[in-house]
Formats: structure tokens, C-alpha cells, sequence
């Protein structure tokens, strides 16, 4: 069974390629367990490392009890029993599926162009993984590490699709990123960065990320000149 479980610019999951509905989320604590068990590293983590995040303000005595509920509304949801299993001290998602998630993706393909060290490398991996970390959760205080690996990860790739150099070579003029969004029969909007290695990290995160929500209602598109 094949598990695709999307992250970036918000939470959905496919199974077998069919969409599970958004009201099949409804419980909150169920979505949650499935957003951190997804961006864990094999997809599993100790139960009371799960408790501790999603409730600090109950005692173990007491989160458990929620945690179960919320993996009961995480198999229904998935339609799979075995979607949420508690084994032992272990929590894991999905242990039995070939499962994808995007932000994992993203995150080995940064890695991967960050060691080739190529401009055009970086730019590929930031134009196919543009979206935030899931931005319905921005002040959820057990996804702020998840968000800052990632938004540095990006901020390398930033910097390095800056260059038009590779390693040991002479510096050359900075890339121009053009963006251009029409909205129906509207006058559009044009943004151009002139020196986009002078740019800040911040300001280029936040750049990306109306270009993505602009892209992602199809009302824009964001060319890329090196």
C-alpha cells in the first residue's frame, strides 16, 4: 500500500492515490499525531516523547488516555488499523507501507544539491519545494524545530542559487528572480531582485513563500533568469 503525505503548504494524505477527506481530520489531536510521527525519523518516536510534545501541560498519566483516542481517529481516518500502532514503548505511523513525505523529500534533495554545490542544483530543489512547513500550524511549539531545520536548509540553497560560480571559481553577477502574478483581467504585479546574494535569508523565505501560495491558486507564476 502506497502512503503519500503532504506537509509543505499544508496537511493532506493520499492513500492508494485517494485522497482522505479534509473532515475526516476534524479531531485535531489525530492530524497532530500524524505530522509528527511523519516528520520523525523513521516515522516513529517513544510514546512519551509523543505526550510530552503535543500535551506538556498534562501529566503521562493523563496524555495517554488522548493519545490513544487521537491514533483511533488517525486509523479511521487513514482507513487502516495498523495506520497508528503502539507497540511497546514505540509509537510509529504506518510501519507496513510504502509511505512518501514531502518534507523528507525536500529535505534529501537539499542535502543532495547542497554537496553538488551547484547553483542550478539548489534552484531546481527551491522551485519543486517552494511551500512552507505546514503554515495552519505556525505556532505549534512542537514544530518549531522541524521549521527552523528546514527554513536553514533552504537558507543554504538560497545562498547558494545566488552564485553563478561553482567551487573555487571567480565570483559573477548575482541571479535575477522575477516574479510576475496576473489576477484574472488585473493589472500584475512585477518583482524583480536585482542582487538576490545581497538579499537576506528572512526576506527571501517570506519571497518564496507568497510565490508558492500565488502558484499554488494559479493566479501567478515565478520565472527564475540565471
Amino acid at each position: 500500500m502506497s502512503v503519500d503525505i503532504t506537509l509543505l503548504g499544508g496537511f493532506s494524505v493520499r492513500v492508494a492515490d485517494v485522497p482522505v477527506a479534509d473532515r475526516a481530520w476534524r479531531r485535531r489531536a489525530a492530524s497532530a499525531v500524524v505530522k509528527l510521527l511523519a516528520l520523525s525519523e523513521g516515522r516513529a518516536l517513544h510514546r512519551e516523547q509523543v505526550v510530552d510534545l503535543l500535551w506538556p501541560e498534562l501529566s503521562p498519566a493523563a496524555a495517554l488516555p488522548r493519545l490513544h483516542q487521537a491514533a483511533h481517529y488517525a486509523r479511521t481516518a487513514i482507513g487502516r488499523p495498523n495506520a497508528i500502532v503502539l507497540r511497546l514503548d514505540r509509537v510509529m505511523l504506518l510501519p507496513d507501507a510504502d509511505v512518501r513525505v514531502d518534507a523528507s523529500e525536500f529535505r534529501r534533495s537539499a542535502e543532495q544539491a547542497l554537496a553538488t554545490g551547484t547553483a542550478d542544483a539548489a534552484a531546481d530543489v527551491l522551485a519543486s519545494y517552494a511551500a512552507e512547513l505546514l503554515p495552519e500550524d505556525l505556532y505549534a511549539e512542537w514544530l518549531a524545530p522541524h521549521r527552523e531545520a528546514l527554513g536553514a536548509l533552504r537558507d543554504r540553497l538560497l545562498q547558494l542559487a545566488g552564485r553563478t560560480t561553482g567551487p573555487g571559481e571567480a565570483p559573477g553577477p548575482a541571479r535575477t528572480l522575477v516574479g510576475a502574478a496576473h489576477h484574472g483581467r488585473s493589472r500584475g504585479l512585477l518583482l524583480v531582485i536585482d542582487d538576490l546574494a545581497g538579499a537576506d535569508a528572512a526576506s527571501l523565505r517570506m519571497l518564496h513563500h507568497v510565490a508558492a501560495n500565488i502558484t499554488a491558486r494559479g493566479i501567478g507564476r515565478v520565472v527564475e533568469l540565471g
